[in-house]
């Protein structure tokens, strides 16, 4: 589990070393490829609400491999393996997540230390929080604009369920709505937007907001967005 890893969804089987991140990213990949991947057509069928990357492509978003390279709005991607976090000394999954123990963070509690950014070789004390050049800020912005434009095109939708519980209040049985989020509605559509759901839910997934890889995940959000608009 320690050898260098051939992703999942990797036919070609290109392998990539990223070191003492390599049992990580046994598991923190997507599995799945990109429709266009495996099904490249003018179209594509989501024939379950579960579509999409497997949950936590965190690794595919570190050396930047196995979402929809598209490239309407031009944003060009960086070449796989060159992202600033993808070091084999200080970045990476354990260079981060496993930083020194302290103020709660690195260790054995996986949480990224603010302090492991910090170090020397890295941001040198610079860093205040994990937002650096707003590049969180800019990537949830980004991630809602996609998101929205995929409910709009009806490719994703809000989802709610209405079951029955007891109130221990008042002893009496109440319906409930419980939000259960955002998941894709189940048809046949253009490729591309598939493929711009594929980046949305595998970035949204990620949870690092485009710490993991700025470049690559600015380039797969921007031009997702351009795609979907070229369609309106």
């Amino acid at each position: 589990l320690a050898d260098p890893i051939n992703f999942i969804f990797d036919t070609t089987a290109t392998t990539y070393d990223l070191g003492n991140s390599n049992l990580c990213s046994n598991c923190h990949q997507s599995r799945r490829g990109e429709p266009a991947y495996t099904d490249p057509a003018d179209s594509f069928e989501i024939t379950s609400t579960h579509y999409g990357p497997h949950h936590g492509a965190q690794s595919n978003v570190l050396v930047g491999v196995g979402f929809a390279e598209l490239d309407d709005a031009g944003f060009s991607y960086p070449a796989p393996g060159s992202a600033s976090h993808n070091d084999a000394d200080f970045g990476r999954c354990t260079g981060c997540h496993m930083a020194e123990y302290g103020n709660g963070a690195g260790g054995h509690t996986w949480n990224p230390a603010l302090d492991g950014c910090n170090v020397a070789e890295c941001h040198n004390g610079s860093l205040t929080d994990f937002d650096a050049n707003n590049v969180q800020t800019e990537t949830a912005a980004l991630l809602e604009e996609l998101r929205d434009l995929l409910v709009a095109q009806g490719v994703v939708e809000f989802v709610e369920e209405e079951h029955y519980e007891l109130n221990p209040e008042t002893g009496d049985i109440e319906l409930v709505v419980v939000p259960e989020g955002y998941e894709p509605v189940v048809g046949t559509y253009p490729i591309v937007q598939v493929q711009a759901f594929f980046n949305w839910i595998g970035l949204e997934e990620d949870r690092s907001h485009g710490i993991h890889n700025p470049a690559y995940v600015k380039a797969l959000l921007e031009n997702s967005i351009a795609a979907l608009e070229a369609l309106a």
